[in-house]
């Protein structure tokens, strides 16, 4: 593939859930912090804590270029302790402090805690909507951005009750583009044809012309491809 993505030595492992991530292409390279915020271990706090903790430990690698975070920041303003230095709210302005701002309020001129786009339906009930998924992008990133689209709640509640945030960015008029390379077999399975569902609508712009379907086998995903097309 164009990208390799290879974990950065500075990770520190008391935030095994939070990884910093070289990817690099041929004209691209920045720093991806993989995050998903879920520590039941620390007293400090299992969620966002984990997040404000971990920009504090990695704060001199977080700059205002070729940064991005991204995940389940399991947080929303509307949670906030006040009385805690850990919140939501603080985790947002630390990182606009240091010029890192979220993709999908700046797109879509949303404020915080006031989101029209959930990103999880607790349990698949759509009754039970909340916005906790994030992407935040340096300036250099967010000058580029083309679109950011929240995926859809009917072509993703087999697959998870979290909907993906998908943003596309452009560099030197083209699209930076993500993809997968397979350089080892770690599993054979059989997959009944009847598990398949067809591709979800991944809205924006994105390419899923070499994705055959989405399968759910014991609880996880699987994304099938169109090896004839990759």
């Amino acid at each position: 593939g164009e990208y390799t993505l290879k974990p950065r030595r500075i990770h520190n492992p008391e935030f095994r859930m939070i990884i910093p991530i070289n990817v690099k292409g041929k004209s691209t390279e920045f720093t991806l912090y993989a995050i998903w915020a879920n520590n039941p271990n620390d007293p400090d706090g299992q969620y966002v804590e984990q997040v404000w903790k971990a920009i504090h430990h990695y704060s001199r690698h977080l700059k205002n270029r070729g940064t991005v975070l991204a995940g389940d920041f399991n947080s929303n303003t509307i949670w906030d302790h006040k009385r805690r230095a850990g919140n939501h709210s603080n985790v947002v302005k630390w990182l606009e402090k240091k010029g890192i701002h979220s993709t999908y309020h700046s797109h879509h001129k949303q404020v915080q805690g006031k989101e029209l786009h959930p990103t999880l339906f607790m349990y698949r009930h759509k009754d039970k909507p909340y916005h906790l998924d994030y992407c935040f992008a340096s300036a250099d990133m967010m000058k580029n951005m083309r679109s950011v689209a929240i995926g859809d709640y009917d072509a993703w509640k087999l697959h998870s009750d979290h909907m993906p945030v998908m943003v596309e960015i452009e560099e030197e008029k083209r699209k930076i583009q993500m993809g997968i390379v397979v350089d080892a077999v770690s599993e054979v399975m059989n997959i009944k044809a009847g598990d398949i569902e067809d591709t979800p609508n991944f809205g924006s712009r994105l390419n899923t012309e070499y994705i055959l379907g989405m399968a759910k086998i014991g609880g996880k995903v699987k994304i099938l491809l169109d090896i004839a097309k990759v």
